[in-house]
């Protein structure tokens, strides 16, 4: 799995998928990004600019919850929209007549 976030952006990359996500709730304003190869990986953070080498990939799990529950949503179509009042009214009186 190749994965790289940028929190700045809200841009998450999981292999094939690139997403900009309309929302962050992170907290992680220090983190320039995160990079992740196959069974390693590293954090780019931003002052003083070092990276930090990472293994475990626990760190990517709720960036990717994020990104999973963002195209599930967006898969999902809306609901119909409900009758209008006057809608309904009219069709009662159709109805009834």
């Amino acid at each position: 799995m190749r994965v790289t976030i940028i929190p700045e952006d809200k841009f998450i990359r999981k292999d094939d998928v690139f997403v900009k996500l309309p929302e962050w709730n992170f907290n992680d304003p220090d983190i320039h990004a995160i990079q992740w190869y196959e069974d390693n990986g590293e954090i780019e953070w931003k002052n003083p600019q070092r990276n930090e080498l990472i293994t475990d990939d626990s760190i990517l799990e709720p960036y990717l919850i994020a990104l999973e529950e963002y195209l599930v949503e967006l898969s999902t179509p809306p609901p119909p929209p409900d009758p209008t009042p006057n809608d309904t009214e009219t069709l009662t009186n159709i109805l009834n007549s």
